[in-house]
């Protein structure tokens, strides 16, 4: 099982748990919600430092760009 699967899974049970937790439904789902929101976050910074360091190379060159229209 891949993780963003794991994470999925862990995350819909959340919302599964409703019913069956009754007031500890609440406390799961946003405990669940603050744990795909932190590895969203990390999953953009990952992708972000990946990037960014062409874009000090070449500021004329957007972030999503990947190569260098002027490379070899």
């Amino acid at each position: 099982m891949t993780a963003p699967l794991a994470i999925a899974m862990i995350f819909i049970s959340g919302f599964v748990a409703i019913p069956v937790f009754g007031r500890w439904a609440h406390q799961v789902t946003e405990g669940l919600a603050f744990l795909l929101a932190t590895v969203v976050l990390v999953i953009a910074i990952m992708l972000l430092c990946d990037r960014w360091p062409d874009y000090y190379a070449n500021p004329q060159v957007p972030v999503a760009m990947t190569a260098t229209p002027f490379g070899d």
